[in-house]
């Protein structure tokens, strides 16, 4: 059924992909979009700025989203609204969106326009502990959907959770 959902999300994605043409328009939605549109600006900020540094984690300050930063972990978390939050890396390279209130098959659904809208190609795959995963083969990114919280499960939830995760290079 995911797939399904996928398929045709990627049919309506052109719709989308004014509104995520720039780099700027994702982090101006974090600050104006509600819903489905608030997640999906979220994950375009993640997809976009993740893996650069702080650069997500100041767009997400700069919609006005809550921000504590660790300087000593080199983490931030992030707190927005309608019970969406973020968790970035201060050295890029992860940045994780979540939902308390989307669940992961529509998550998944939003995740993959978010990825055509941005002109990105991805294949469909199974993560490392079975979890629907999109390999991003342009960037070396992998966005992973697993429901919120400290242990995140991959089977169908209430709750959602995308990490989305760039190679390191040592």
């Amino acid at each position: 059924m995911i797939r399904c959902l996928l398929a045709f999300t990627l049919l309506l994605a052109p719709v989308a992909r004014p509104a995520l043409a720039e780099n700027t328009a994702p982090a101006a939605a974090l600050a104006t979009s509600q819903g489905e549109d608030l997640l999906q600006a979220a994950y375009a900020t993640c997809l976009s700025l993740g893996g650069a540094g702080n650069q997500a984690t100041e767009a997400f300050r700069a919609a006005g989203w809550d921000v504590a930063t660790d300087d000593e972990a080199g983490f931030s978390e992030i707190a927005g609204p309608e019970e969406i939050y973020a968790l970035t890396w201060s050295d890029g390279g992860y940045c994780l969106v979540q939902s308390e209130t989307i669940g992961s098959d529509r998550a998944a659904a939003l995740l993959s326009a978010v990825i055509a809208a941005a002109g990105q190609t991805a294949v469909e795959e199974t993560g490392e502990d079975g979890c629907l995963s999109f390999d991003l083969q342009e960037d070396g990114l992998r966005a992973e959907v697993t429901s919120s919280g400290n242990d995140p499960v991959c089977t169908p939830a209430e709750t959602s959770g995308v990490s989305f995760m760039w190679a390191q290079t040592e």
